[in-house]
């Protein structure tokens, strides 16, 4: 892994031991390889993203409502109409 692509010999010139970007990325991809897991094979994959994406979208919806809710409740100008 010491080889260095024309660019990086370009860019960096010698790098004196230090990894370049390529050596990274080549870990990287060795490291992938050796902790794939087992390949899912399960039907569900759309549907289980789909549940996810919504969860997702309301879980940050109550978060922002949430925080509407603080700001105004800490805000005494804004209710002083109401009384």
């Amino acid at each position: 892994m010491d080889e260095q692509n024309l660019l990086e010999k370009l860019l960096y010139g010698d790098t004196q031991g230090k990894r370049t970007f390529s050596q990274y990325r080549k870990e990287k991809e060795l490291l992938d390889e050796k902790t794939k897991g087992p390949k899912k094979t399960g039907t569900g994959t759309i549907k289980t993203r789909n549940d996810l994406i919504k969860r997702m979208e309301n879980s940050y919806q109550k978060r922002q409502r949430t925080k509407k809710v603080q700001k105004l409740k800490d805000n005494s100008d804004h209710w002083k109409g109401l009384e």
